[in-house]
Order: C-alpha cells, then sequence, then structure tokens
C-alpha cells in the first residue's frame, strides 16, 4: 500500500477541487445550448456564415496543466522509495488554427493544430516526509485534436455548442539528460462548450475545453541516464496521465 505525504494528498485535494470547479462551469455554460425564445428576434449578421462547406480560422487562449500520477512505492530497487505530487498550477499559452468542415448545418468536423507553451512543477519527497526536491519542467507541446461540433439553433447573433473528440500530443523540445521527461506522443479525449459570436467581419467563440489523457505521459526508457540518482526520479513512478484545462478564443 502507497504511503502519500501531506503535501501530496493537499495536492490531490486541490486538484479534484479545480476540475470538480471546471465541470460546474461546464455544467452552468451547457444550458446556452437551448434556444432563447424568450428573447425578440432582430436581423442577423453575416447570416450565411454557417451555409459555406469549409471554413478556416485561428484560436488563442490560456490553458493549466495536471499530472495524475501513480507512484512505485517500495520495490527491491529502491527500498526508500520518492513520492511525487504536483504542488501548484501554472498558466500556459495555446495558439493554433482551424480548419472547420461543415456537412450539415447543425454538424461540422474541425481539426485544430495547436502549439502549447506551459510548465509543470513536481515536488519529490521520501517516506519520512522529508521535501527532497521540486522539478520544474517546461513543456512545448503540439496537440492534433479532431472535434465534432454540434450548434443549437442560431439565435440572433448567438449560437451555444457543444464539442467532443479525441487528440493526440508530440512533446518537443526536452532537455537532454534531465532526470525526468514526457513521453514523445501521447493520446486523450476532449470535451467542451462554446458560443459562437457574429460579428461583422468574423466569427468570435470563447470556449471552454477539457483533455483526459489516457496514455502514460512519463518515459521510462532512458538509455540517456546512468543507474545513480538520477534515474531515481524516473523509476519512482509507475505512470502518469496529463489533464488540461483551455479557454481560448476562436476567430472564423
Amino acid at each position: 500500500m502507497l504511503k502519500y505525504s501531506r503535501d501530496s494528498s493537499q495536492t490531490y485535494r486541490l486538484g479534484r477541487r479545480c476540475w470538480q470547479v471546471g465541470l460546474l462551469l461546464l455544467l452552468l455554460v451547457a444550458p446556452m445550448a437551448l434556444p432563447m425564445q424568450a428573447q425578440t428576434a432582430r436581423p442577423m449578421t453575416r447570416p450565411y456564415a454557417d451555409h459555406r462547406r469549409f471554413n478556416w480560422g485561428f484560436h488563442v487562449g490560456a490553458h493549466v496543466e495536471d499530472l495524475v500520477i501513480d507512484n512505485m512505492g517500495p520495490t527491491e530497487t529502491m527500498p526508500e522509495p520518492l513520492y511525487a505530487a504536483v504542488p501548484s498550477y501554472s498558466p500556459g499559452f495555446s495558439v493554433g488554427v482551424i480548419a472547420n468542415y461543415n456537412p450539415h448545418i447543425d454538424w461540422s468536423i474541425r481539426l485544430l493544430p495547436t502549439l502549447h507553451f506551459g510548465e509543470q512543477r513536481l515536488l519529490f519527497r521520501t517516506n519520512d516526509e522529508g521535501t527532497l526536491e521540486t522539478m520544474p519542467m517546461r513543456t512545448s507541446q503540439i496537440e492534433l485534436p479532431l472535434l465534432v461540433k454540434y450548434s443549437s439553433v442560431r439565435f440572433n447573433d448567438t449560437r451555444p455548442y457543444l464539442i467532443a473528440g479525441a487528440y493526440g500530443l508530440l512533446h518537443m523540445g526536452q532537455k537532454k539528460g534531465a532526470p525526468l521527461q514526457f513521453a514523445p506522443l501521447s493520446a486523450g479525449w476532449t470535451f467542451g462548450v462554446g458560443c459562437d459570436i457574429y460579428l461583422r467581419y468574423f466569427k468570435l467563440s470563447p470556449e471552454l475545453r477539457f483533455d483526459f489523457g489516457f496514455t502514460d505521459l512519463i518515459r521510462h526508457q532512458r538509455p540517456d541516464l546512468d543507474d545513480g540518482a538520477s534515474r531515481r526520479y524516473t523509476d519512482a513512478l509507475r505512470r502518469g496521465t496529463g489533464r488540461m484545462i483551455m479557454l481560448t478564443f476562436c476567430f472564423e
């Protein structure tokens, strides 16, 4: 049975609280997908914008990354193991392009190649709760999500929507010889909500999206490391899966 330090337990509760807040925001925004019948209709801006078969755009925003860690615990080679946790979250920056295909007025298929810049901080502690090291890890990632978008009936110049799909993630620019590295490739599921706002020259879409990874993010095969102290950090982790909350603004 694994033992976690007090800071690890607090980190777990903090991470769970952050995701509860995110899901609460999702529940609050989701009812926007219902037609707003009580409002008064007026002439639409760019009424034929959604009738195009293809359209393009770009998006910018911010994100927060999390890492769900499964510690290895005591082993024959490591009788005094390390326990890792994420003590805090740092916001990152995201930018990308949008390729949108509309097979139906209410449905569309979207490809959003995105570049993420961020940082994750891991805290490693020994079993006696003595702090060993806080390890910052800067991340540069290319995300390739394939999404299905369902939009509600447009009313005036707003149109809420739901979005879901899968993504692949490529980690770049990792420091050679670092005690801990992420796997080059990973994948996961993504879903979110947003609202199209039709302006005179373009469509603005604030979007809140959640990523849930299902592959192991930790690179365990490290021939570049020896069996000394630097190897302990990689050996301390059994598995790590990524999560991310993104608030982006799409321009199409």
